[in-house]
């Protein structure tokens, strides 16, 4: 699988996730497909994905009948998917695929829509010929939320577009909602931060313990692009592709 294009969120025509999303059962943990990726899925957000490996074309062959079809998300920290001294990320986020247009040779195009977060409990290396994991689901909780915090953290991000415009020309079209669950999750998808940043926003325990923290985020990034004069790399630059065999 290939992600081609930087996430979307809500005013891209997808649905921002509500505090709790998706429904994959109530048991206390859950074994799901498991996809690894040199990237961090936010709930809300968007993933265009290319399925070309056979493991991943069976993948998604047994996910088809569920209802809805959806695999788990989860960043690779160290190695390569099928390396011993791989390390994956903690908590990830389930993929749930909201369009796909297959080929005669197997491959197709799927549409992603990051739903629920959940906990990795234990990777599955056998059963199928693509990994799997026995994982936990993670609730959504605000926190201890103020209207001000979240005036805030919009203002901040409406500041952070204003640099960035300045030193880059980008501009970011995009309508923040107010709710803070959903609010924390784009601010985490659409700053441009290291993996580790994204990766450690998505575990936050709380709306609250994010949106404090993209504060400080964007108070650095701010910082650092008045300092440098120089905008980062544009993610829609780059293509992110798994791990190789």
């Amino acid at each position: 699988m290939r992600r081609s294009t930087l996430p979307a969120y809500g005013p891209a025509g997808l649905p921002l996730p509500a505090r709790e999303t998706g429904d994959y059962g109530r048991s206390v943990t859950e074994r799901i497909a498991l996809f690894p990726l040199g990237h961090v899925l936010m709930p809300g957000a968007a993933l265009p994905l290319h399925i070309f490996e056979p493991r991943y074309q069976a993948m998604i062959a047994d996910l088809l009948p569920s209802t809805p079809p959806a695999f788990g998300v989860l960043s690779i920290h160290r190695g390569i998917e099928t390396s011993e001294n791989v390390a994956f990320a903690a908590v990830g986020t389930m993929a749930e695929i909201v369009n796909r247009r297959p080929y005669p040779d197997g491959t197709s195009d799927l549409l992603t829509i990051g739903s629920r977060r959940f906990r990795v409990r234990e990777v599955l290396r056998s059963g199928r010929p693509y990994l799997r994991a026995e994982v936990e689901w993670l609730p959504e909780t605000v926190g201890a939320v103020t209207p001000e915090l979240v005036a805030a953290a919009r203002a901040m991000f409406e500041r952070y577009v204003e640099v960035l415009h300045t030193l880059a020309g980008e501009s970011i079209d995009i309508t923040l909602t107010t709710d803070p669950v959903p609010v924390s999750y784009q601010l985490a998808g659409l700053i441009q931060l290291t993996r580790q940043d994204r990766q450690n926003l998505l575990a936050a325990p709380t709306a609250a313990h994010r949106l404090h923290a993209e504060l400080v985020l964007m108070r650095r990034e701010i910082t650092l692009l008045q300092l440098t004069r120089t905008a980062p790399i544009d993610p829609r630059a780059l293509w992110i592709s798994p791990a190789a065999n």
